[in-house]
């Protein structure tokens, strides 16, 4: 499919840009009057070869300070690439050392909550962690939307399947960085048989609602929440500040200093190795201004409640007679038609109704109108 996906970028490319993901519905709601709208500069579907302008749009291949990474870990641009549909993110050897080259990506810009970001990964099959995730410029803040120790090592099986959702909010020394306070919460999950996450590509998720509430996607599905109901800030901001979106493979010392260390045999293997990145897609939501092409008012006299309603909604005021009322959605499309004889008011149920926005069109023998509706 990646070959096939480069060779149409080559062929047609202002066709193939967002293929990989452009049929697939952003799985957090939005919210009530409104909709997802795409942040192009933080998404990608990685149909194009090399590090070149297109890669420099969004992303920069280095850390975005210059600290070097946790543990073994040495970041370094010289191991992630974008080839056959993929960003590639790679794990080294550093020569003569016990430390490990790691590629690492990151966002050229922050992003701010309210925002949906997104990412469908084959995290590698190695000890090492495959990484998606958000930092504030600070170091304080941190939101885990991936991580994992993919491994294939017999005693490494629980890690290997069982990812883990995390949030991080730490107390820093003013003088050096370092770690004062961890107040973090980690929750797993793991595919039905309990198979390695690193088998195929999988798409992790976060809505990150608010300074208070975060909550994950695994292949589309709500996984888990974290708000301020189990989470821990001491200073009471939780995350009220803008973060980075991160991509990489790392060490980490509490493994590694236990002896769980990628060896030089795992590290060259070029089939363990490499992290693939399909695709990163980022939304916000936007006020939604769909609803065009009929008149919403209402004619003096006619009273139409509850709105927004749930199961019933009702009209009063009106002229007897006969009647149709029909439901269209966003998109114009007839979602539900009734016919009824009218003796001034009716009762409409409309429990069947998905909950969003309708236009209500009120057609009868005399009158005729249309009003905007909000189901929930």
């Amino acid at each position: 499919m990646k070959s096939f996906l480069s060779m149409l970028l080559f062929l047609l490319p202002a066709l193939v840009r967002a293929q990989d993901w452009k049929d697939m519905k952003v799985p957090a709601p939005a919210g009530e009057g409104m909709k997802w709208e795409l942040q192009e500069q933080f998404s990608d579907d990685f149909n194009y070869e090399g590090k070149g302008a297109e890669f420099e749009q969004n992303w920069k291949d280095v850390y975005f300070n210059k600290w070097l990474g946790p543990g073994l870990t040495e970041w370094n641009n010289g191991h992630s690439e974008v080839t056959g549909g993929n960003l590639q993110i790679k794990a080294s050897r550093k020569s003569g050392t016990d430390k490990v080259y790691c590629g690492v990506v990151t966002s050229k810009e922050t992003v701010m909550y309210p925002v949906y970001m997104e990412a469908s990964i084959k995290v590698s099959n190695q000890v090492l962690s495959s990484n998606f995730w958000m930092l504030s410029d600070d170091d304080t803040r941190e939101i885990d939307a991936l991580e994992v120790y993919g491994g294939d090592r017999p005693d490494q099986t629980w890690f290997a399947a069982n990812m883990s959702t995390n949030y991080h909010i730490f107390e820093r020394d003013s003088v050096n960085n370092s770690i004062i306070a961890n107040h973090n919460k980690q929750t797993h999950h793991h595919l039905p048989n309990n198979e390695p996450w690193r088998n195929d590509y999988h798409t992790f998720g976060v809505y990150w609602k608010s300074a208070t509430e975060m909550t994950f996607y695994i292949d589309g599905e709500v996984k888990n929440t974290f708000s301020d109901q189990n989470m821990t800030d001491p200073s009471g901001k939780f995350f009220d500040r803008p973060l980075y979106i991160i991509i990489d493979i790392e060490d980490h010392d509490w493994r590694s200093n236990q002896g769980t260390v990628a060896t030089d045999e795992e590290l060259a293997d070029d089939s363990k190795n490499v992290m693939y990145v399909d695709w990163v897609r980022v939304y916000k939501p936007v006020e939604s201004n769909e609803v065009t092409g009929i008149e919403t008012s209402l004619p003096e006299g006619i009273k139409l409640y509850p709105n927004p309603a749930a199961d019933t909604l009702n009209l009063s005021g009106l002229i007897p007679g006969k009647y149709t009322f029909v439901f269209f959605n966003l998109s114009g499309e007839k979602q539900l038609q009734k016919q009824l004889a009218v003796q001034g008011s009716v009762k409409l149920d409309v429990a069947v109704l998905p909950a969003g926005y309708y236009q209500l069109l009120v057609k009868g023998e005399i009158q005729e109108f249309s009003s905007k509706v909000l189901i929930r």
